[in-house]
């Protein structure tokens, strides 16, 4: 049988330890602590894989925790759980080495992305649970697409591949350009070297520089150690700066200098360092607008442009969604051990016309959750999200079909149904139905009296 990956959550608020069991409860094995001490107890006994932390707990800091966490297992992923977005806890958190950040109040589908995105670069589970399938490495044979511009991107990127050129992906959010980056290392004679990916957009400008190109101590107040940045665990290897359009001017300057000559300096140190590196940036915004704005130079566009590849958005390639619908539901049943559930054509006719903004991961996710909450052995339109069905009626309204019936009934019904199973599940607490519903408790009341729910024990 397939052993799960185990999540430890230090989280005093009991709220979100069950909006977190009831996300996670059934893809990861699940250990919860409401106070630090007890949590740093239960890190030998139940040894995981993962670490979710709050900041603020009753009886110490999660950085005191996260300090604890590091003298035991420097390797072990954490991600801080928090509702403030502090630049000097920030900053602290990322000198003793956390992986992540999630705030509160926290994003579903963000937080599930974070927790496999980390799980799965970590490779191997715990000594004596299964393997599990790491998804940062992929074929291009193995791409999922029939249609003929997916088809060429990646005969691009098989072509470039064999390059050491800096490539710049062009796209919108959910596309896919972490995954395109990845396959290009994957496929390259740097393979077996470092793959460093950085979200700019998601590290405060103040601490950025010192998080690529790293500090010698003493550099600042609080430097107490010389610290590597990511272009120096990345030398011989491929650092791919996501949201590229983010990074601020002054910075801009130090990584022209990089692609130009292959050196730079950490923070507070005059000794150069040389790297040999491959750069492959992203952006799901226009540089040309942010130069004409003088937000972004042009000669470092012209150095990160050298192999443009524009990943096409979801809407442009629909005759793609019924083979990713198939694939996304075939893993998800696998990795639920339940058998493949199929659909109904009125899903293939509303996922054909939906217009995807999310793209592919907006698909994925959609499909996860689909497969998660239905029980019978097809997925139908009650299982749709309920933000996909209401911009679906407003489509077709706007088309001059009569869907009122076919549609508003099924929005009442699933939501209705939604509700009860929660307020089921947790004894109609309402304060917890509402938070993992994302709702004010007078909005969940509200609801209660609309739909005229009852007990089911009433």
């Amino acid at each position: 049988m397939e052993k799960k990956f185990k999540i430890l959550i230090i989280e005093d608020d009991e709220g979100i330890q069950e909006s977190l069991k009831a996300l996670l409860g059934d893809k990861y094995s699940l250990k919860t602590a409401g106070l630090g001490n007890d949590g740093l107890s239960d890190l030998k006994a139940f040894n995981p894989n993962l670490v979710l932390l709050d900041l603020i707990l009753p009886d110490t800091d999660g950085l005191s925790v996260l300090k604890r966490i590091r003298t035991s297992d420097e390797n072990l992923p954490v991600i801080m759980i928090t509702a403030y977005k502090s630049i000097k806890n920030t900053k602290k958190a990322l000198e003793l080495g956390v992986t992540d950040f999630i705030y509160k109040p926290f994003n579903r589908n963000e937080l599930t992305s974070i927790i496999e995105k980390v799980l799965f670069k970590t490779g191997l589970p715990k000594e004596g649970q299964d393997t599990y399938i790491d998804f940062t490495k992929f074929d291009i044979s193995s791409i999922i697409t029939q249609n003929p511009a997916m088809l060429k991107v990646f005969r691009e990127i098989n072509h470039i591949s064999k390059t050491d050129s800096s490539v710049l992906l062009l796209g919108e959010s959910g596309t896919g350009k972490e995954l395109a980056a990845r396959c290009i290392h994957n496929n390259s004679i740097r393979r077996e070297k470092p793959f460093v990916p950085i979200q700019c957009a998601a590290i405060p400008s103040e601490l950025l520089e010192s998080e690529l190109f790293g500090y010698v101590r003493g550099a600042f107040t609080g430097a107490q150690a010389d610290k590597p940045g990511k272009f120096e665990k990345a030398n011989t290897g491929t650092i791919f700066l996501d949201e590229i359009g983010t990074l601020p001017l002054e910075l801009q300057v130090k990584l022209l200098r990089v692609l130009q000559e292959h050196q730079f300096e950490r923070i507070g140190s005059n000794k150069t360092i040389d790297v040999d590196i491959r750069i492959i940036s992203a952006t799901n915004i226009d540089l040309r607008e942010l130069i004409k704005n003088r937000q972004f130079r042009e000669d470092l566009y012209y150095r990160l442009n050298v192999v443009p590849i524009v990943i096409p958005p979801l809407r442009e390639r629909k005759s793609d969604i019924p083979l990713l619908i198939r694939h996304f539901i075939k893993t998800f049943c696998k990795k639920a051990h339940v058998p493949e559930k199929n659909i109904t054509k009125d899903i293939l006719e509303i996922f054909m016309k939906y217009s995807w903004p999310g793209n592919v991961r907006e698909l994925e996710n959609t499909i996860e959750r689909m497969t998660a909450f239905s029980s019978d052995n097809y997925l139908s339109v009650k299982d749709i999200p309920l933000d996909i069905l209401t911009e679906m009626e407003e489509f077709f309204d706007d088309q001059g079909q009569d869907t009122t019936v076919f549609l508003k009934s099924a929005i009442k019904a699933f939501e209705r149904s939604y509700i009860l199973k929660f307020l089921e599940k947790y004894n109609w607490r309402l304060n917890i139905v509402s938070k993992h519903l994302g709702i004010h408790r007078n909005s969940l009341t509200a609801k209660i009296r609309k739909f005229n729910i009852k007990r089911l024990s009433d």
